[in-house]
């Protein structure tokens, strides 16, 4: 009698078990009890392979909890294909990709067929890490057409910023923003890189990499501003020093025209006329335009 207590006492903690060990793992995006339900999955299976009339309930828990995980996941997977090929950012499937696949590695595909799935995990998720290579390999805003490439990424931001383009509603489970934080540092980086640019071509008088810096911060303040704050403060900024830059010019001008050192400037003038021609923003100044009238 007490063997027969001691079995029942078992059977109904497995059957408690499975569901809360079921639900952690696919709330966790399969970070956690992944270990705990493939020991439970691998103990029913074993009853199931016995097929003891005595078993049979054990049998049948773990056929449909088999079939419970594979319906669930074939419902993230859809989700993530639907939203990695709406947003087209990787970073967060990925990363539950390679938790997947990791468990099937560690025995899950003694359980679950990888054919009954919509797509192989595996090889989707190679084939996500070549497309967020190649996808981040296109964000240099140097080449192409830069506006509709900052488009793009605006939309992609917004997209997974709000969460639109996820259609399950558990997905704020899985979708940890590390899509949303890997695309914004990435453009962070290269509006820094301007900026410092920027601030390098304003020391050589290079008037009109100053210009494209100026242009290039600007319009990714139009697109993606609301998700970068600062960006127009390093326009103002580049503005500043270009004034600045200018005007220093002008002094030396002024001082070598005094001294009649004709050849000397020359060499100034082409600087002269480059930030004038280039630099619509400098006739915005008072003290430039005061210059510029002498």
């Amino acid at each position: 009698r007490n063997g027969f207590t001691t079995a029942m006492k078992k059977h109904d903690e497995t059957v408690e078990s499975v569901p809360l060990l079921t639900n952690d793992f696919f709330n966790s995006a399969f970070k956690q009890k992944g270990p705990e339900l493939l020991a439970i999955l691998t103990s029913l299976k074993r009853t199931f392979e016995h097929d003891l009339p005595c078993l049979q309930a054990m049998s049948a828990l773990y056929l449909k909890t088999n079939e419970d995980i594979e319906n669930r996941l074939n419902d993230v997977l859809l989700t993530m294909r639907e939203g990695v090929a709406a947003t087209q950012c990787f970073e967060d499937a990925i990363a539950t990709l390679h938790a997947l696949t990791h468990h099937f590695k560690a025995g899950l595909n003694s359980h679950i067929i990888l054919s009954a799935l919509v797509f192989n995990p595996f090889d989707r998720l190679e084939d996500w890490k070549r497309q967020q290579k190649k996808l981040y390999h296109e964000i240099d805003f140097e080449s192409g057409d830069i506006e509709e490439k900052l488009t793009k990424c605006a939309k992609q931001l917004d997209q997974l910023k709000s969460g639109t383009g996820w259609s399950m509603k558990n997905v704020t489970n899985w979708l940890t923003g590390r899509s949303y934080d890997t695309l914004l540092e990435k453009i962070q980086t290269k509006a820094a890189n301007r900026f410092s640019q920027g601030k390098g071509a304003v020391q050589i008088r290079d008037a009109i990499l100053v210009q494209e810096c100026i242009e290039m911060l600007s319009l990714m303040h139009e697109k993606v501003g609301k998700h970068i704050p600062g960006l127009m403060s390093k326009v103002n900024d580049l503005r500043k020093r270009a004034i600045n830059s200018f005007l220093s010019l002008c002094e030396q001008a002024e001082e070598v025209l005094q001294s009649e050192n004709i050849n000397q400037f020359e060499a100034l003038f082409v600087d002269y006329s480059q930030f004038v021609l280039v630099l619509p923003s400098l006739m915005e100044s008072e003290h430039v335009r005061k210059h510029f009238s002498l």
